[in-house]
């Protein structure tokens, strides 16, 4: 099987966390990388055989052929980049939030199907370890029906109005739109469909405990994410409860607690294995060879965002 070309857009922190786990992977080879700043691309693709470096957009895509390109760039650049990417008739997986809105999300999938190419949205956290196990106990029916769920993610500091969710670029307003975005898709996963969602946010300037609240509605489930710069003891948590068991996931620790009807008592859980990241790029890699479904869709970041825009629309409160 041949290997399978990619380039990463983008070698700040998350491109070179990306690279990392791209070259960790068997059957892939990265052969380009792109950085408007010079300083960081170079050094970097000098270390990779046979590595492009670039310091524009259109010098990376003309006259190139790869089977996947990863979109690590900031917000506001990723529509236009994953846009050009896809014309390209490359697969592309990026990181989220993936676009600043529905429309331009719902223009992508219609790109991405017109060109027949896979589009995900780097939903890490579905890929975390012990997210997989619990996915697992909640198929099995170990928990039985999820109803109620709680996620707390501590995040740093952003604009919504950056992401065109709401309001003007100078509404000061801070927000955790990253964060809040993984917590949707965690409801979804566990959960099902949301079917409303509201939301608050709150910020003084120079507080360290800034907030966002949702709280989503499923058919069956219940759920609240709080997003916060500083959660209670610095523990960033999500926790399922269902009609014959229940689940607590510290991340800090990577433990996930658990009972289920069968075992009543709490059991504690380390799961070991790939990070969330390596994890999450070795599925696309092997959904682009046709080895797998990909599980995470441009769908799913049409709904988490739509979710996040909805629930935010008011904010008179």
């Amino acid at each position: 099987m041949q290997a399978q070309r990619v380039a990463i857009l983008g070698c700040g922190a998350a491109g070179k966390a990306h690279l990392e786990r791209w070259l960790a992977l068997a059957g892939v080879e990265v052969v380009a990388l792109c950085d408007r700043d010079v300083a960081k691309v170079a050094p970097l693709a000098e270390q990779i055989p046979n590595c492009a470096a670039f310091t524009s957009l259109d010098d990376t895509l003309r006259d190139a052929t790869y089977d996947i390109v990863d979109v690590c760039l900031p917000a506001p650049a990723q529509f236009e980049a994953v846009l050009a990417a896809l014309k390209a008739r490359a697969h592309v997986v990026c990181e989220v939030p993936f676009t600043a809105s529905v429309a331009q999300a719902t223009e992508l999938i219609r790109m991405a199907e017109l060109q027949e190419r896979l589009l995900m949205p780097l939903f890490t956290q579905r890929f975390h370890p012990p997210c997989l196990f619990l996915q697992d106990l909640i198929e099995n029916d170990d928990l039985g029906r999820p109803l109620m769920f709680r996620c707390r993610f501590g995040s740093s500091m952003g604009e919504l109005s950056e992401l065109g969710v709401v309001g003007s670029p100078n509404d000061g307003c801070a927000s955790y739109v990253n964060a809040a975005l993984h917590a949707i898709d965690l409801f979804r996963t566990f959960c099902g469909e949301i079917r409303r969602g509201v939301g608050r946010w709150r910020d003084k300037p120079g507080s360290p405990y800034a907030i966002l609240v949702l709280l989503l509605e499923s058919e069956l489930a219940l759920g609240t994410v709080e997003i916060m710069v500083a959660p209670p003891a610095g523990k960033s948590a999500f926790e399922v409860y269902g009609s014959a068991g229940a689940a607590v996931l510290d991340y800090e620790e990577g433990v996930l607690h658990f009972t289920t009807a069968d075992h009543p008592l709490w059991y504690s859980r380390h799961e070991e294995g790939r990070d969330r990241l390596e994890h999450a790029l070795s599925h696309f890699s092997e959904a682009v060879f046709g080895l797998r479904r990909l599980e995470v869709r441009g769908e799913d970041g049409v709904c988490a965002l739509r979710v996040l825009e909805e629930a935010l629309h008011d904010r008179s409160n």
